[in-house]
């Protein structure tokens, strides 16, 4: 009987699953990221940590409402789903570990976050699911000096509803197919809304309404919503450096004032056609600075003085504007001039390299350019053509990125360039009557006149004439 017992006992404790239990070692590793180390046990499974008391919760509400968690305590979520609906009315940091894993569900109702404390911090969290009736959403804010940073936030009502809330700050959140981003209610003030992106919601990427004054919205990125930012009732708002991009309407403003740039920059619009022939703070000095040299209208009361010709890119950018060859065609053995204009479109001067490249070939390499912010620079350089192949080419330059920059997709511009047989103007890899009748409709015109062909300019001597009839003559039915 005994034996049967002890067997049955046996029996039961293999069938019993085993559970792995992690707990958080008080540290971080390399990357500043906090550590979770496994540890095998048979145990209910914690998946929230108090950092400070140790303790461990299976919800994230739990760890909050706990008695030993106090003001000033950070909350850990490990990678999971949790289907609550959080409400933090304690001063706490609560972070998740990773922002794509670590997901709170609102399941449709109220909102997936509500914090009531001031003081508050969440970050890498994505936060999905809260009820699509105003003014639910995914995070509520009644809360001075809050932080809002890192996360994914997406669809509801509302991704971030600010009511009667001061000096909170929004950064670095995707904020997504909601109806409204982030909304600014009822006296909302002296917030910063900072390098969001925020796209695909079919009301407002951000709305401030009913004297929520005094906010910054600065280097956020607004894309596919139906307006891409609106105010009413609200003044003294600063929108800038953000780059409002494919929104069905850019903007909404009713008895609203805000200030649209600072004394030098403004924000992107991606329908914004104006020109950039100009700079200086009246746009009137020769010479390109990647701003706009007239204004984007907003209404009678709201203008943009100051619109962004590229996307805004962070305080570190240069960007290669253009490079032009003296010519598409030119003959075997012959110089090519090559003229690359570079602009600094960050904030501080900039010292960097470029190197111009024949396919893969570099032919040369200029160092050490120095660069003063929004100014531009013309590097002309010189091609001797002896000892290449004949055949097309593809001429490119390369600005070594700065440090700091994050868009370096302007960092490099090509041309096409065909090296030939010296009389061929067309690029056929012959002389023939077809260049010679190039060469006759520019003949007798010079640079700056709109008959002269560089190509039929065979001597480079910016005149196109008998010197040049003669040098096709020469080569003529040769290829």
């Amino acid at each position: 009987m005994k034996k049967l017992a002890l067997t049955i006992m046996l029996t039961l404790i293999l069938m019993t699953p085993s559970f792995t239990t992690r707990f958080l070692v008080p540290a971080k590793d390399h990357d500043g990221a906090y550590c979770v180390m496994p540890m095998e046990r048979s145990a209910v499974y914690p998946k929230v940590h108090n950092l400070n008391t140790k303790l461990n919760y299976t919800t994230i509400q739990e760890a909050i409402n706990a008695p030993e968690t106090q003001n000033g305590h950070t909350i850990l979520a490990e990678q999971g789903i949790y289907n609550e609906n959080v409400v933090i009315n304690k001063t706490l940091e609560v972070i998740g570990e990773n922002r794509h894993t670590t997901i709170i569900d609102g399941k449709g109702l109220d909102f997936t976050v509500a914090v009531v404390a001031n003081g508050v911090t969440i970050r890498n969290f994505t936060l999905q699911n809260g009820s699509t009736f105003y003014p639910g959403g995914s995070i509520y804010v009644y809360s001075k000096k809050t932080t809002i940073f890192d996360n994914i936030i997406r669809d509801g009502a509302c991704g971030v509803y600010l009511y009667n809330s001061n000096n909170i700050t929004v950064s670095n959140n995707e904020v997504s197919n909601g109806k409204f981003g982030i909304w600014l209610d009822h006296d909302s003030t002296y917030n910063d809304i900072i390098g969001n992106i925020i796209l695909s919601n079919s009301q407002y990427g951000i709305y401030a309404g009913v004297f929520s004054n005094s906010n910054r919205i600065i280097a956020n990125t607004f894309s596919r919503n139906n307006y891409g930012i609106g105010f009413s009732d609200t003044s003294d708002n600063l929108v800038l450096h953000n780059n409002f991009a494919d929104n069905t309407h850019q903007f909404l403003t009713y008895t609203s004032i805000n200030n649209w740039n600072n004394t030098q920059e403004g924000n992107y619009w991606s329908e914004y056609n104006g020109t950039d022939l100009n700079h200086g703070p009246y746009q009137n000095e020769t010479g390109s600075d990647g701003i706009g040299d007239a204004p984007y209208i907003i209404d009678e009361n709201n203008r943009d003085n100051y619109p962004l010709m590229k996307p805004y890119a962070g305080l570190y950018d240069i960007g290669i504007t253009s490079i032009t060859t003296s010519k598409a065609v030119v003959g075997q053995s012959h110089n090519l001039t090559i003229i690359v204009k570079i602009l600094n479109y960050g904030v501080n001067t900039e010292i960097f390299n470029l190197t111009v490249y024949a396919n893969n070939t570099a032919m040369q390499t200029i160092e050490n350019i120095v660069l003063t912010s929004r100014n531009s620079a013309t590097i002309t350089l010189t091609w001797n053509t002896t000892g290449f192949v004949m055949g097309n080419y593809s001429i490119s330059a390369y600005a070594w990125p700065v440090l700091g920059e994050i868009d370096i997709a302007d960092n490099t511009r090509c041309r096409a360039v065909y090296i030939s047989i010296l009389g061929d103007i067309n690029g056929d890899t012959w002389v023939n009557v077809e260049d010679a009748a190039i060469l006759g409709a520019a003949f007798n015109s010079h640079v700056g006149q709109l008959s002269y062909n560089p190509n039929a300019d065979i001597n480079d001597d910016e005149y196109v004439n008998a010197k040049d009839a003669i040098i096709l003559g020469v080569h003529f039915n040769n290829g």
